[in-house]
């Protein structure tokens, strides 16, 4: 019975935490988006593309789906369509350090090193994050001393750790499984305690 009665709490605080999540989305893209992040929480990137791109087909501007997309793109040494997708975030909220430093580093990739100069004391400026900070000021030193290829250099990126700022995507589902787990560990108790 108790199997029973646990495996009850976890299909409803599931089923509840979806339905609170899925009614604080205010469109039909952003659903399309949460789910495109869900998708690359769990690695699985080719049906979060899918996702972020229906989430682009009903706004065209959809921050997290082009934020998505930009970083698809680079990977991809798709620097054209990642500076577009960056471009694009920059202009919806010229203060975010991950867009300003994300787009600097397809800048820097293009060769084009003082737009990414530029932009990574953008982002010095306006981030909050100490680490990552650090990592941008020996960065632009490198830079400085002529060093070239820095991105590519394994011995710069074996230290290199990005810090995600603000309530990115993965915060949330991060949140979303918190939610979770408090309502499976709440509904377990109240169940068991009858």
């Amino acid at each position: 019975m108790k199997f029973i009665l646990t495996s009850f709490a976890g299909i409803l605080s599931i089923g509840l935490s979806i339905f609170v999540i899925w009614a604080s989305l205010k469109d039909k893209a952003s659903k399309y988006a949460f789910g495109g992040a869900v998708h690359a929480f769990m690695g699985d990137y080719e049906k979060a593309d899918h996702r972020y791109g229906k989430a682009l087909e009903l706004d065209m501007n959809h921050f997290d789906a082009l934020n998505f997309r930009g970083a698809r793109h680079a990977a991809a040494k798709e620097f054209s369509q990642a500076v577009s997708c960056y471009e694009r975030c920059v202009r919806q909220r010229p203060d975010d350090p991950n867009c300003l430093f994300k787009l600097g580093a397809v800048f820097y990739d293009m060769n084009h090193i003082d737009r990414a100069v530029d932009l990574w004391r953008k982002f010095i400026a306006r981030s909050g994050n100490r680490p990552n900070i650090e990592m941008v000021n020996a960065l632009l030193e490198r830079i400085d001393r002529g060093e070239k290829d820095i991105l590519a250099n394994e011995a710069f990126l074996e230290n290199f750790q990005w810090y995600e700022e603000g309530f990115s995507p993965s915060n949330k589902i991060a949140l979303f499984l918190t939610a979770c787990s408090l309502a499976y560990l709440l509904l377990t108790v109240l169940l068991w305690t009858k």
